[in-house]
């Protein structure tokens, strides 16, 4: 009797019977090929398709003295006559869901120049102070930026640098 050649088989029942499946091998070189593409795209190409290989980060961590580094944001209505008026950003952003108005206050305002907000969000900062703070007449919103640590603990500002702010005549 002739020795028959190396296949992939399978006798896991063990009864001597060899059953060949090389379609295995296919699907396990197929499913390695899409593994290492997936990872490819993964880390070079897009750094995080959620949901991939990668599970996303979920934001930085306290330091180890027991602070935490966050940008505080505050306003302030200038109005025709001088006088100053604090406002709440989050006030000013109540019409934004819950969960975009931070991001849309700090896009709209921290990142572009205040010469290029157009004259109706310029006018929808004027009807927003107006349902905020009535009996104002407002010449400028001042809004300012402050990198700070918050003690974990307590809560307290320990730590701010200087405003960056940024002036919208309205």
């Amino acid at each position: 009797m002739k020795p028959r050649p190396h296949v992939a088989s399978d006798d896991s029942h063990g009864d001597g019977v060899h059953v060949d499946r090389p379609w295995r091998l296919t699907v396990v070189c197929v499913f390695a090929v899409i593994l290492v593409a997936q990872g490819f795209f993964s880390f070079v190409i897009k750094p995080e398709p959620y949901p991939s290989i990668r599970m996303p980060n979920f934001g930085t961590a306290a330091s180890s003295d027991g602070t935490f580094d966050v940008p505080l944001a505050r306003a302030e209505v200038v109005n025709e006559d001088g006088s100053v008026e604090a406002i709440s950003p989050t006030a000013l952003m109540a019409e934004f869901r819950f969960s975009t108005a931070r991001p849309s206050y700090d896009y709209l305002f921290q990142r572009s120049e205040p010469s290029k907000i157009t004259p109706e969000v310029r006018r929808w900062l004027r009807e927003r102070i107006a349902d905020i703070a009535a009996d104002t007449h407002p010449a400028e919103l001042r809004m300012c930026w402050q990198k700070s640590s918050v003690s974990l603990s307590d809560a307290s500002v320990v730590r701010s640098e200087s405003c960056q702010w940024k002036v919208v005549t309205l």
